[in-house]
């Protein structure tokens, strides 16, 4: 599942930061999808990639509660990431990605706002827009590390895998991210 599989490098490298701080207000934990809902998406999503347009795009576009509900489940699978309570808001453009940090006995709310790309070489780039953990926003040098660790192991992702597509665009609106792939 491709598209799961980016959200899922989106969120991780930016859930990855384990800097102790001070709370802020975290949004509306969600909850993980169950096993038949992702099985549902899942063949959802097989059944547009097997219906291109005649450019050869495919177009699909994902609720900000179906990216809420992948998020969580996935996180809860990576117990060891040390983050709780995520939650993503579609917004004006931007991932906003809320979530709790656990490091050693102390928790701090974390946020980051990304803005997934598609730049002029046609690769995935990831443009953290801003960082903060504990309400204090985080050092550039941090963010710049974070972004490089998502495009990295997303562009790793696009590049090993035997899909016949190729993501043209990522596109975030109020509540939704709709994603252009192209046969390749």
């Amino acid at each position: 599942m491709r598209i799961l599989l980016i959200l899922t490098v989106l969120v991780a490298a930016g859930l990855a930061c384990n800097i102790p701080g001070d709370a802020s207000t975290l949004p509306p934990t969600a909850k993980p999808m169950t096993t038949e809902e992702v099985r549902d998406l899942s063949e959802q999503i097989q059944k547009t990639l097997q219906q291109p347009n005649a450019a050869g795009d495919v177009t699909i576009t994902l609720t900000q509660d179906q990216v809420n509900s992948i998020i969580a489940g996935q996180v809860q699978q990576q117990q060891d990431l040390g983050i709780t309570d995520t939650s993503v808001v579609l917004t004006g453009g931007n991932m906003e990605i809320y979530g709790k940090v656990n490091q050693n006995n102390i928790s701090a709310n974390l946020k980051v706002v990304m803005q997934p790309q598609i730049d002029a070489k046609g690769e995935p780039v990831i443009n953290i827009v801003s960082m903060s953990l504990g309400g204090l926003p985080v050092p550039d040098v941090l963010k710049e590390r974070v972004a490089t660790a998502a495009e990295d192991a997303l562009t790793n992702y696009l590049n090993s895998s035997n899909n016949l597509y190729k993501v043209k665009s990522i596109t975030i609106g109020e509540g939704q991210m709709t994603i252009v792939e192209t046969l390749q």
